[in-house]
This record gives structure tokens, C-alpha cells and sequence, in this order.
């Protein structure tokens, strides 16, 4: 499966026509962008934010931590390592469907360092208007 999902990144670069910023880029130093911005340059798709079991109904209300998306799904069995995510022995089976438009500030595109996808950080958060549905959708 690890050649659909990199097949999926791979189009969405195209699509990017391959401006992401390298994986060693700092955060400060990503574009920032609106996110009617990024809407239009991800094609009018969504943000996801994958989730563990633990953090389900966590940011039902939003969030003003750091949140780290892509505009790539991924098969469960492929989220941890394509996206390199910590705690690596927790599935993430759960994901928030995001509106960019209703996220003022968002950095990026950037390459997944250690990973093989594309990234979107949202370094205040989001708002619970962008919230697409009012709870986690499930992938697995």
C-alpha cells in the first residue's frame, strides 16, 4: 500500500507544481498564507488532522495549540510512517476534517521530514467554524 499513498503525495506535488518547502525548513521560516490561500492552491480540498482514540471530541471546540495537517488522505497502516508522527505504537484511525478558509494563519506547503507526504501547520490553530464536521471522521 505504501506505493498508493506515494502516488497520492506525488500528485498532490504536481498539483503543488512541487513548491512545498524542503523537510529541514523551520516553521518560522514557511510561507505563511491565508487559508483562502492555501483553499485555492490545494485544488478546494480540506485539511486533515489525524487523531488517536485519546484525543477524540478533543477540539470539538477548535484549538490554539500547534497542529501539524495534510491535504493527503492515508490508509491507517500508512499514517504514522508517511507522516512521521510521534508516539508511533498509537493508530490513528480518526481524523478532523478542516476548512482552510476559516483558518486565518497557516504556514506552508513543506515536505514531511523522515516521511513521504505534505504538510500544513497551523501555528495558531483553528477555530471550531472550520471544523467540517462537528467530530471526527473515521479511516480505518
Amino acid at each position: 500500500m505504501v506505493g498508493c499513498s506515494r502516488l497520492a503525495t506525488n500528485l498532490d506535488l504536481e498539483m503543488l507544481e512541487w513548491a512545498a518547502s524542503m523537510g529541514n525548513v523551520a516553521d518560522a521560516a514557511l510561507p505563511k498564507k491565508s487559508g483562502l490561500d492555501v483553499y485555492e492552491e490545494i485544488g478546494h480540498r480540506h485539511l486533515l488532522r489525524f487523531v488517536m482514540a485519546e484525543q477524540i471530541g478533543a477540539f470539538k471546540d477548535g484549538s490554539i495549540q500547534k497542529h501539524f495537517t495534510t491535504p493527503t488522505p492515508y490508509p491507517p497502516d500508512e499514517i504514522v510512517d508517511i507522516l512521521h508522527l510521534p508516539a508511533v505504537h498509537r493508530p490513528r484511525l480518526w481524523a478532523l476534517v478542516l476548512d482552510p478558509r476559516e483558518i486565518p494563519n497557516i504556514y506552508g506547503p513543506r515536505l514531511v521530514r523522515w516521511g513521504h507526504a505534505i504538510e500544513y501547520l497551523l501555528p495558531d490553530g483553528f477555530p471550531e467554524e472550520a471544523l467540517v464536521s462537528r467530530w471526527e471522521v473515521q479511516v480505518s
